[in-house]
């Protein structure tokens, strides 16, 4: 597919002058990869990310899960762009998902891959599939050669999403579904020898979130992380600060916080909540990093009764890093309302 100069002339115009916000106002580009560590990011699932050379790496061989790097923030309406180059396997960028036991990332995915693989269609994983993409020949007039950096351009607002690779336009759907709040998430497929690159990673944001600050350590070393501290994110679960706690979950919904962690080594996992008779058995996760727990809600007599207890222990990193609560599968009767989840470092 070849831009007229009318088109090269807008691409250059936008790419110079960035976009033009709802409010009609420009808006600034802000990194969300510092080219140096993978701060602002966590992993989960299989497979191996690194920084090397000023670009994210992303390699695995045959994994069994996928492969995921999900962004500590959450975004609503925005512009992303970035370079990539994939050299094997099969990879994408998500745009407003949420990542689901094990390692489910939902919504809209943009394809980044190899020449002929769809690159710049938009695919709604665990969904409709395929969405809009380019013919394989429309794809390879524009795609680099191999080990040459492609540039992309995610625009995501409201309904609508709009992608273009190289200049050109590859996609565009107006019908995303359930659109709310969510992740970017770099991605590589499971069972594939991986090897696919990211850098110069920016956005433009229209319509900033609520961020995460990290929860800091209490003199002895304990985190407690609170109702407060949390995000909820998903469809229905929301705050109930007469009771301090989450609840009104369903099986798409969690709580997330950042953590400091001050020291490496193994912590007990003390959760504070409250459930129904009808309610035990719920399956439930929680997860730092890529260390989880995954158990079965008991009942603490009734909503209204707070109960705490151990529900296992970690061996964790030091530093910030990224936790949540969420389901483990699907339930029937509500999940159970989340007061707090606290990490003692463990007696030796």
């Amino acid at each position: 597919m070849q831009c007229s100069k009318i088109a090269a002339t807008a691409v250059l115009l936008f790419v110079c002058a960035g976009p033009v916000s709802q409010a009609g106002q420009e808006c600034q580009w802000r990194p969300l990869f510092d080219g140096k560590t993978l701060t602002g990011w966590h992993k989960v699932g299989h497979g191996e990310w690194e920084v090397k050379d000023g670009a994210i790496v992303g390699t695995a061989d045959n994994a069994k899960l996928y492969g995921l790097l999900e962004s500590n923030d959450v975004f609503k309406d925005f512009t992303v762009r970035f370079k990539f180059r994939c050299f094997s396997g099969d990879s994408g960028f998500y745009v407003r998902t949420m990542i689901l036991p094990p390692e489910k990332a939902h919504k809209m995915q943009i394809q980044v891959g190899r020449d002929g693989s769809g690159t710049g269609g938009v695919y709604e994983s665990y969904g409709r599939g395929w969405l809009d993409k380019l013919s394989k020949e429309e794809e390879s007039k524009l795609y680099k050669p191999e080990g040459e950096w492609n540039e992309m351009v995610i625009d995501a607002h409201g309904q609508k999403i709009a992608v273009t690779v190289n200049g050109t336009k590859t996609a565009e759907v107006e019908d995303t579904p359930d659109y709310r709040a969510g992740h970017c998430v770099l991605q590589m497929h499971a069972g594939c020898v991986m090897h696919v690159e990211f850098k110069d990673i920016e956005v433009c944001d229209d319509n900033p979130q609520p961020q995460l600050k990290p929860v800091k350590p209490a003199a002895d070393g304990s985190i407690a992380l609170t109702a407060a501290a949390g995000r909820g994110m998903g469809p229905k679960i929301k705050r109930m600060p007469e009771w301090k706690a989450f609840g009104e979950w369903t099986d798409a919904d969690q709580v997330e916080w950042l953590v400091e962690v001050p020291k490496a080594g193994a912590y007990d996992v003390f959760m504070e909540w409250s459930a129904g008779d009808r309610s035990a058995g719920n399956p439930y996760a929680f997860n730092v990093s890529r260390q989880e727990i995954s158990a079965a809600i008991e009942s603490s007599g009734s909503w209204e009764t707070y109960k705490k207890a151990k529900i296992g222990q970690m061996t964790l990193e030091a530093g910030v890093q990224f936790a949540a609560l969420k389901p483990a599968g699907k339930f029937t009767t509500p999940l159970l309302r989340l007061r707090a989840v606290r990490l003692v470092p463990a007696a030796k």
